[in-house]
């Protein structure tokens, strides 16, 4: 290869003396691409072109009206005076919708949407969204809802539920008798009106709803419980006073049953005591001076105290409990005749038996002494 010489002058290009540890080029940033968002055309510049534009489309079942500063139209079902659909523009293209005369709530998902102004969106397109909505079915008619109407609020006085009648066309109800027929709903205070689905009500009426049922479930519980024994009967309902008397009768009933069985249970298991025998019984504790005996004044007043005392968890005094120990060491056959005849009232020999077997302390420390 033929060696390449430098010429006077130039800058070599070539065969160029290089670093021992050659540093990287710093890596180009990339460019941030800034977003930017798409504002949507204006379709509609005033009420004027509003005006024009609607005049030429065919709205089919759609009544317009036309006045200086505003724009309406309404959709009539053919079986009601008022329309079904309406929707009313401004002169700052806001608008307004209503059903049956009842404007939708501020929060409805169509002002929320559509920020409330028909400047962006066409009228036709808003009226196809309107006809697929549903009316809400409102509260049932029943005794309980038709109540609420009567029930304000006590912060602003305004009721939960308000009627809403709406007027039928003449032509429905003309070959009948009555002069006038209307359309009868009960709605919330706060109806969507206009709703996505039609078969239940809207999320204001349930909720308004589920607290009636909620409130007709707990007066029911209170009428059918009884009064308290203080309680006045003039301030009572009388679904009480019946449940009162009920529980009564049944308490009563209780009361004769019980008695009976134990009436029963006394013929069955009694002994009758002639009158001689008796009077002997009582001359013999009459004349016995126990004040000699105090062992004797000590037995019977335990006896009288175990006789008064429950069955279970009785506590007998040492004294008695030595007694018995004697008596259960001489005969024990003996001892357990007399705690089975139900004439005294002794301790069990599992009781002995355990008393039999206590250690004292000080032969416990005495063994223990010794043992070491």
């Amino acid at each position: 290869e033929k060696s390449k010489t430098l010429k006077r002058g130039s800058i070599p290009t070539i065969n160029l003396p290089k670093k021992s540890h050659e540093e990287s080029k710093p890596s180009t940033s990339r460019r941030i691409i800034e977003k930017k968002e798409l504002v949507p055309s204006k379709v509609y510049k005033d009420i004027n072109d509003l005006k024009s534009k609607v005049s030429k489309l065919g709205l089919t079942g759609w009544s317009r009206k036309f006045d200086e500063n505003t724009f309406s139209l309404d959709y009539f079902d053919g079986k009601h005076a008022l329309p079904l659909y309406t929707l009313k523009v401004d002169s700052g293209l806001g608008f307004t919708v209503a059903a049956f005369g009842w404007f939708l709530p501020e929060n409805h998902h169509i002002y929320l949407e559509h920020k409330h102004s028909v400047t962006y969106v066409s009228v036709a397109s808003l009226i196809t969204e309107i006809r697929n909505l549903y009316v809400c079915p409102g509260l049932p008619l029943t005794d309980s809802t038709t109540t609420l109407l009567h029930v304000t609020d006590p912060v602003d006085g305004v009721s939960e539920v308000t009627r809403h009648t709406v007027p039928l066309c003449p032509e429905v109800y003309c070959d009948k008798d009555t002069p006038y027929q209307v359309s009868l709903y009960l709605r919330s205070a706060d109806c969507l009106m206009l709703q996505t689905s039609g078969e239940e009500a809207c999320d204001s009426c349930s909720k308004v709803l589920a607290s009636e049922v909620k409130r007709q479930k707990q007066s029911v519980i209170k009428k059918a419980t009884s009064l308290k024994e203080k309680a006045p009967l003039s301030g009572s309902s009388k679904e009480r006073l019946i449940a009162t008397i009920q529980q009564q009768r049944i308490e009563a009933k209780g009361l004769k049953d019980r008695l009976s069985g134990l009436e029963k249970e006394i013929n069955s298991n009694s002994i009758t005591v002639n009158e001689s025998l008796e009077g002997d019984i009582l001359n013999i504790l009459g004349n016995a001076d126990l004040k000699k005996t105090p062992h004797m004044d000590f037995f019977w007043q335990q006896q009288k105290k175990l006789l008064s005392s429950p069955k279970f968890g009785r506590r007998y005094h040492p004294h008695l409990i030595r007694f018995c120990l004697s008596i259960h060491a001489k005969s024990p056959s003996v001892y357990r005749e007399l705690s089975s005849s139900g004439v005294l009232v002794l301790p069990s020999e599992r009781v002995l038996r355990d008393y039999r077997n206590f250690f004292k302390d000080s032969t416990v420390r005495i063994l223990k002494q010794q043992s070491f």
